[in-house]
C-alpha cells in the first residue's frame, strides 16, 4: 500500500515539474498540491482516503524499518544516515496523509510552503531554535549525500527482487532507480541548504518545501534543464515504487532471510 501511494504521488510531482520546465506559465508543485492534481476529475474523496491509508502505512513501515533495521543498513555513518532518511521520508508521508484526509473532508489548510515556513519560524523562536533548524538542515544534506552515494554505486534497493523480469526490463528499472535516487539527492541537498541558510541568516521565511525547492532549482541559470531532469528522476522514482509493490521482499525473519540479487 505504501509503495503504491508513494509512487502515485511522486509520478504526479515529477510530471508537473517536467511540464513546468517547458511551460513558463506553470510552477512546480509540492506533494500536497500534487494530490489536488491527482484527484482532479475523479471521485476524489475515496481516492484521497485510499491514498492517505497507503501513505500512513508507509509511515509505519519506515519507522519499523529504521528502528529495527530490518533492511540491514550497515552499522556506520552511512547506514545511520540511511535510517534517518527513512524516518524523514516516513514523517513527510504521514504529513501528506493528514493533508489527504483534510482534502477529502474539505477541511481548510495552509499550503505546504506556508507550513514549512511557519514551522521554521516557530522553531527559531525557541531557545537554541536557530541552531536546531541549522542542525536539521545539515542532517537533510547528509541524507542527500548518502542518496547520491547510493545512486553512484547502484544501491537502488537490496530487497527488490527482479529476477523474474527479463534482463532489459530489470536493467530499465534499476536505471530508473539510480536516476530517481540522484534526483531526490539533489532535492534533499538543496532543501537542506536552503533551510540551514534561512536559520543562519535569521530569515525563517526563506525556508522552502518541496514545491519551493523545485522552484529554487528552476530559478538557476540552467534551471529548466535541471528541473526537467529532476522531474524525470522523480517520475522514475515513482515507477520504481510502483514496481516495488509487486517485487520487493520484506524479510520477517531477519536471522534466516538473505537479500536477493537485483
Amino acid at each position: 500500500m505504501g509503495h503504491l501511494a508513494t509512487g502515485s504521488v511522486y509520478l504526479v510531482v515529477g510530471g508537473v515539474a517536467l511540464v513546468a520546465s517547458f511551460d513558463f506559465r506553470l510552477y512546480p508543485k509540492g506533494a500536497q498540491e500534487a494530490l489536488r492534481v491527482l484527484v482532479a476529475g475523479t471521485p476524489s474523496r475515496w481516492l484521497l482516503i485510499v491514498l492517505a491509508a497507503g501513505l500512513a502505512a508507509d509511515f509505519v513501515w519506515q519507522i519499523v524499518r529504521a528502528v529495527f533495521n530490518v533492511d540491514r543498513a550497515p552499522v556506520d555513518l552511512r547506514g545511520y544516515a540511511e535510517r534517518v532518511g527513512w524516518v524523514i521520508s516516513g514523517a513527510i508521508h504521514l504529513g501528506l496523509a493528514v493533508s489527504a484526509v483534510k482534502l477529502a473532508l474539505a477541511v481548510p489548510q495552509r499550503s505546504s510552503e506556508h507550513q514549512a515556513k511557519a514551522s521554521t519560524a516557530a522553531t527559531m523562536t525557541l531557545p537554541f531554535g536557530r541552531w536546531i533548524v541549522t542542525a536539521v538542515g545539515v542532517v537533510i544534506i547528509i541524507v542527500g549525500v548518502q542518496l547520491f552515494y547510493r545512486a553512484w554505486t547502484g544501491d537502488v534497493d537490496r530487497w527488490l527482487d527482479l529476477r523474474s523480469m527479463g534482463r532489459r526490463a530489470r536493467a530499465l528499472i534499476l536505471g530508473l532507480g539510480r536516476f530517481g535516487l540522484a534526483a531526490r539527492a539533489l532535492l534533499f541537498c538543496t532543501g537542506g541548504s536552503l533551510l540551514a541558510s534561512a536559520a543562519l541568516e535569521r530569515q525563517p521565511w526563506a525556508a522552502r518545501g518541496l514545491g519551493g525547492t523545485l522552484s529554487a532549482l528552476n530559478s538557476t541559470t540552467a534551471g529548466p534543464v535541471v528541473l526537467a531532469a529532476v522531474g524525470a528522476g522523480l517520475m522514475g522514482f515513482g515507477i520504481v515504487e510502483l514496481v516495488s509493490a509487486r517485487y520487493r521482499r520484506i524479510a520477517l525473519d531477519q536471522d534466516n532471510a538473505s537479500a536477493p540479487a537485483g
